[in-house]
């Protein structure tokens, strides 16, 4: 056999098989895709549900006291105080006032007040816009029943 009767493996740009790895498509993320989500249900024993219930209580108390916070202290001084400053305040009076808020996690008193301070600052941005009426509603006061938090 000589060199004219040897095969030839077949190229590609100029490659043979053994050293060509076609790269992967890069994956092009879609701008809109549909909206995916998981459906879990819960099944805490007693101990846990009644712990769930408490964080929401205790959350629930943080906003509406963080509100009364920043609707007394605007009457007043015409200031207002952001999520972090009326948690530093709620710390210091924890001790003293609210000892039954070391039953659950700060956390819960923390997101309350963020969700104050979320609240607020969509108010000011839909009075910014030019929104009136129940569009640009003040942040209320959270109940247990009208809201179904705990």
């Amino acid at each position: 056999m000589g060199p004219a009767d040897a095969q030839i493996a077949p190229t590609v740009n100029g490659m043979s098989d053994a050293s060509y790895v076609e790269k992967p498509k890069a994956r092009v993320k879609p701008e809109h895709g549909p909206l995916m989500g998981v459906r879990v249900r819960m099944n805490p024993s007693q101990k846990q549900e009644q712990l769930m219930v408490q964080s929401a209580g205790a959350a629930r108390f943080a906003y509406n006291w963080g509100l009364g916070i920043r609707r007394a202290l605007w009457a007043t001084a015409k200031q207002s105080e952001n999520a972090i400053s009326l948690h530093k305040l709620l710390n210091s009076l924890k001790t003293e006032h609210y000892p039954w808020m070391y039953e659950v996690s700060k956390c819960a008193m923390q997101e309350g007040l963020r969700d104050l301070d979320a609240s607020y600052k969509n108010w000011w941005r839909r009075l910014e816009e030019g929104k009136r009426g129940r569009q640009a509603g003040a942040p209320k006061v959270k109940s247990r029943q009208r809201d179904g938090i705990g």
